[in-house]
């Protein structure tokens, strides 16, 4: 009969895997944030696109992301959790953690807020920008819409970044 005090040891490269997918999720979401809306919103020649265009890309890019980046999201921080739980002793009470479990918690619980996030905080504007009935009104409020994504959605990048952080910490540094 195992002894209780024994921890239960994920194979060394899940904190690599779930890193390695929280990274690449930052980047991709970094990269709507930083190269992608500026692109879109740029008045540099050729004239700026027309709020119609800028809508069309965008509902196509942000059509093909809907599905797969939370659930990349929700696949890294279900690993951040079971590491959290593998990485204490089976006999301490979730109130008397510390350390190890207590960070992969706070890289868990990062990474899934994104999702959240998404729907509170910015759906509004995504539901606006994807309506069909708004396109005869397209404008000046594209640009600004567009824009306001763009900044919701480094919220989400520095979500990514605290569970990249916090988890890439620990499998570096920790105990």
């Amino acid at each position: 009969m195992p002894s209780p005090h024994l921890h239960h040891h994920p194979t060394p490269l899940l904190p690599l895997i779930a890193l390695s997918i929280s990274s690449a999720l930052l980047g991709a979401t970094l990269t709507f944030s930083s190269i992608t809306i500026p692109a879109l919103l740029s008045p540099s020649p050729p004239p700026a696109l027309s709020s119609i265009h800028q809508r069309s890309i965008f509902r196509t890019l942000y059509t093909r992301c809907t599905i797969p980046f939370p659930l990349i999201s929700l696949l890294a921080s279900s690993m951040y959790f079971y590491l959290s739980f593998t990485s204490r002793g089976t006999d301490i009470p979730v109130h008397h953690w510390t350390g190890k479990a207590v960070k992969y918690v706070i890289a868990a619980v990062s990474s899934a807020s994104v999702v959240p996030w998404t729907f509170l905080v910015m759906g509004r504007g995504i539901r606006r920008l994807m309506a069909p009935e708004e396109e005869e009104k397209a404008g000046e409020w594209v640009r600004e819409e567009l824009a306001r994504w763009g900044w919701g959605n480094l919220g989400r990048a520095g979500m990514q970044a605290v569970a990249v952080v916090v988890g890439g910490w620990e499998m570096v540094m920790g105990e």
